[in-house]
């Protein structure tokens, strides 16, 4: 038997950005991956998506409750039960294998590749939106997020002053299709950034917009 390096894994139609905090788990160096099944996880907060949603349940550990249980014993009784279920009058005899191994399961490795890319974990999300908001040079700011398949698709950007809008929208332009991704989107902005002439002002301006929108994603 083998024990999983995911600590959380996400149902097949679940979003991760609205199921989990992708920057503690990256902090914390917790894995996340997306399961082949539907289902949810325990975690939820604010993101309005139409992908499924968990429902918020009390976790224990058993051993907690009984000190011999441990993951062998439970491992090994499921197993157990298994055999019982589905093949109660065969002679099994059961064997820990290394499931990482194509000997043992054929396609196994190409399988667990294509589990733990990006357009995966990340690339299965059905379209969401969602909004931060932020107050910048005394004035309100908000941007409307949709993204679909993990990329960005669209980025609307509020504000009570004319000009400043239009500075953000156009500074947002050139995230269209890029990974909804801290690192990604920060290029993105400092790539146009970099390439047009701008003010004293608006280069203060954008900069501080970037440094807003890179630390809440």
């Amino acid at each position: 038997m083998v024990n999983f390096i995911f600590q959380i894994v996400i149902g097949r139609h679940q979003n991760p950005w609205a199921e989990c905090n992708l920057k503690s788990l990256q902090q914390s160096n917790v894995h996340l991956a997306r399961r082949k099944s539907g289902g949810g996880t325990v975690y939820h907060t604010d993101i309005s998506s139409k992908a499924t949603q968990s429902v918020k349940s009390d976790v224990m550990n058993l051993s907690s409750k009984d000190h011999s249980i441990n993951f062998e014993s439970v491992t090994a009784e499921v197993a157990q039960m298994f055999c019982q279920s589905y093949a109660p009058r065969m002679n099994i005899k059961m064997v820990d294998i290394d499931p990482s191994k194509d000997e043992h399961f054929p396609g196994i490795v190409d399988l667990r590749k294509e589990l733990e890319e990006w357009k995966w974990i990340y690339g299965k999300t059905p379209r969401f939106y969602v909004t931060f908001s932020t107050t910048l040079s005394v004035r309100h700011i908000s941007a409307r997020i949709t993204s679909y398949h993990g990329l960005l698709e669209d980025v609307n950007i509020q504000c009570d002053d004319k000009e400043m809008c239009l500075l953000f929208t156009k500074l947002v332009q050139g995230l269209i299709g890029i990974k909804f991704k801290g690192d990604d989107i920060h290029t993105a902005l400092l790539t146009f950034f970099n390439s047009e002439s701008l003010t004293a002002l608006d280069r203060q301006l954008c900069c501080q917009f970037i440094q807003w929108i890179v630390s809440v994603i």
